[in-house]
């Protein structure tokens, strides 16, 4: 698993339009992902992404479908060198 597909993921699944992490940003991400596991929305994956990079400009969507949350979450745990 890759730290870019991870990025393309959270990209898609919280509909970024701009954005510029680093590497070590995402792996942070992935830790704190990681971190809470069953307990990942949307709204804690938007305040994640927040608290590692800052602002960041997405969509939000209302009555979306949140199994690409299990998707990111299955992803986070395999970044290596948490």
């Amino acid at each position: 698993m890759t730290i870019l597909n991870l990025k393309r993921e959270i990209e898609a699944t919280l509909l970024i339009k701009s954005w510029s992490p680093s590497e070590s940003e995402l792996r942070e991400i992935s830790r704190k992902i990681w971190e809470v596991r069953g307990r990942l929305t949307r709204a804690k994956l938007a305040e994640i992404v927040s608290s590692v990079v800052g602002s960041f400009t997405h969509a939000v969507m209302d009555g979306l479908d949140n199994s690409d949350l299990t998707t990111i979450l299955m992803m986070a745990t395999k970044i290596e060198n948490k």
